[in-house]
């Protein structure tokens, strides 16, 4: 006898709505250290990730350097410790064709779902 098995779909752990909130929180903050925030990935995508929420951090200017130590300390307060083991055990991006000069991984906590941070 064929039974047949109903698969569940996978639960939405941001959307668009969530993240746009997350982003304005963060906002002033990551301003004065000095950088951009940019929504990527799914989210802005399809409006939905099941995954987690991707953000691109891009210096403001050219001509002043952006506070990147500052920033990671910033993002960690608020997410909790970053999880190195996603990139190989480093905050580098493990491609070598990577714009991106850091990348970090924060766990979901009870606060927020998975966040993943790419600075430029």
């Amino acid at each position: 006898m064929d039974e047949k098995v109903e698969l569940k779909p996978k639960p939405v752990v941001w959307n668009l709505h969530d993240a746009l909130e997350f982003v304005r929180e963060i906002q002033p903050e990551i301003r004065s250290l000095g950088f951009h925030v940019a929504l990527a990935g799914g989210v802005p995508n399809k409006g939905y990730s099941h995954k987690d929420l991707d953000l691109v951090f891009i210096p403001l200017t050219n001509d002043k350097a952006p506070n990147a130590t500052n920033m990671a300390s910033y993002m960690n307060r608020l997410l909790g410790a970053a999880d190195l083991t996603e990139n190989n055990g480093t905050s580098h991006s493990p491609n070598p064709y990577s714009p991106f000069r850091q990348q970090f991984t924060f766990p979901a906590t009870d606060k927020y779902n998975r966040v993943d941070i790419f600075i430029v």
